[in-house]
């Protein structure tokens, strides 16, 4: 698994952002602060590099699609 970083939604709610890259996937993971407990996968996207994830992801908070 590979951090790519914070993303902060429209919604201002902060998403701690990987890319697996064994699973070719991105994955959005929060919202943050962190809570009781685990923090779901609230976003997941076939990705094929980081550099596509981070695209992917940025793409899904811009359209609305991660709130």
């Amino acid at each position: 698994m590979i951090n790519i970083g914070i993303f902060k939604s429209k919604a201002g709610k902060s998403y701690d952002c990987h890319f697996l890259p064994d699973e070719r996937k991105a994955q959005a993971v929060g919202p943050l602060p962190k809570r009781e407990g685990s923090r779901p996968v609230v976003f997941e996207i076939q990705a094929e590099s980081e550099q596509e994830a981070r695209e992917k992801i940025s793409s899904a908070i811009e359209s609305g699609e991660l709130k």
